[in-house]
């Protein structure tokens, strides 16, 4: 049996991407992009942030892909991180409202297919919310259900 610890996971995604046939169109040489870009998310690796440094690596490795490929690589790989960022700063379950002239806090959750809102603290929202069951029991006492 072997075991192997792959300690550097962005440089060994990006390998795998840049050693297949990136340019095929094919839908596996895709997925490996998409993954070298995920795996530079997760370990947020730098080696790749700049175009230089990207187009330097790419051309290390391989002298198949022309310079405008690169750049169109770098465009892409641009716009799934811009994409990736909209996705994680977009404030769905928490956000600011205008209440009573004032700024009021509002959390909003789906439980069970059904949106939930109710007004918290700003402690709360600094300490990141509540929980979904306090989410809709306060809701629930809002309506007059409970």
């Amino acid at each position: 049996m072997v075991l192997v610890k792959n300690k550097e996971m962005t440089d060994l995604a990006f390998y795998y991407w840049i050693n297949g046939f990136p340019t095929s169109g094919h839908p596996l040489d895709y997925r490996r992009f998409l993954g070298f870009i995920l795996t530079e998310r997760h370990y947020r690796c730098r080696r790749y942030n700049t175009f230089d440094k990207f187009k330097t690596e790419c051309l290390s490795y391989t002298d198949k892909l022309t310079q405008s490929e690169i750049k169109e690589f770098w465009d892409q790989k641009q716009k799934i991180e811009d994409f990736l960022d909209d996705l994680i700063n977009a404030e769905m379950p928490l956000e600011h409202e205008m209440i009573k002239g004032g700024i009021g806090y509002v959390q909003q959750n789906i439980i069970n297919h059904q949106l939930y809102r109710t007004e918290i603290t700003e402690e709360e929202y600094s300490s990141g919310g509540i929980s979904h069951a306090e989410v809709k029991k306060r809701a629930r006492l809002k309506m007059g259900i409970i």
